[in-house]
């Protein structure tokens, strides 16, 4: 994952319209925190969890992104309570039920 993570946001960041960058952004984040500790820290600490509710909010008519942001955040929180406060703290949990 070396400069994975760190690529993965700032395409995101840069790409904040385009629906498909978004999508393919939270998928990345997803596999990368996957039973994966320090993944799961570095992409909270790069503002990972920011990122993906921000994709999550802004497409919602997209649905592939608000599915792929609740997956990244499912394995965000996974394991981690500091993940789990801080998804709540973001709006998180507001954020996956407007998904539902």
């Amino acid at each position: 994952a070396e400069g994975g993570i760190t690529a993965v946001l700032a395409a995101m960041s840069k790409h904040t319209d385009h629906a498909d960058v978004q999508e393919h952004g939270c998928s990345a984040l997803c596999c990368l925190a996957d039973k994966n500790d320090d993944n799961k820290a570095k992409i909270a600490a790069e503002g990972g969890i920011t990122a993906v509710l921000a994709a999550m909010s802004k497409h919602t008519s997209h649905a592939d992104v608000p599915k792929g942001g609740c997956l990244a955040l499912g394995q965000l929180a996974s394991i981690n309570d500091e993940n789990k406060a801080n998804i709540a703290a973001e709006g998180g949990i507001t954020a996956v039920l407007a998904a539902m």
